[in-house]
């Protein structure tokens, strides 16, 4: 099932992308945030300052190119991977904490768990671990989140 949603959710974010007019995608965005624009024959890619009167402003080069709204056929914003690196991280931790729960508890001689019991929590907290590792590597990994198609 999570393999199903890591194969869907870009579709879904992709899909909410195309329902939204470009203004409006422009008006979430804060001055200074990276961009890649998409307009027929070219992208541009530069830094965000501001959209009004039927145009983008962005900086690219170190000079300011204004870009006419009604030609942008494609936007997206340069983020961090983080919330598909803890996904990552935590469908393998959960994977891995779960056979070395089991494997404890089928060589643990004393006051053992049950195979049960050493599966849910060796899985739970390789999930916990897993995510978070996830989630720190996700975040050094940058990458283009589309906004607008």
């Amino acid at each position: 099932m999570v393999l199903a949603l890591l194969m869907v959710g870009p579709g879904i974010c992709e899909s909410a992308a195309q329902s939204m007019p470009v203004e409006q995608v422009l008006g979430r965005l804060e001055a200074g945030d990276r961009l890649k624009v998409q307009v027929p024959g070219a992208v541009w890619v530069g830094t965000y300052q501001r959209f009004g009167a039927g145009e983008l402003v962005m900086v690219r080069d170190s000079t300011a190119e204004r870009l006419r709204l009604d030609r942008v056929t494609g936007l997206w914003v340069r983020g961090r991977a983080t919330k598909i690196g803890a996904i990552v991280g935590g469908v393998a931790g959960v994977a891995a904490g779960a056979v070395l729960g089991l494997i404890v508890a089928g060589v643990c001689e004393i006051d053992c768990p049950t195979q049960t019991t050493g599966l849910v929590v060796g899985g739970l907290l390789g999930g916990a671990a897993g995510l978070g590792a996830g989630a720190i590597v996700g975040a050094a990994i940058p990458r283009w989140k589309r906004v607008f198609r």
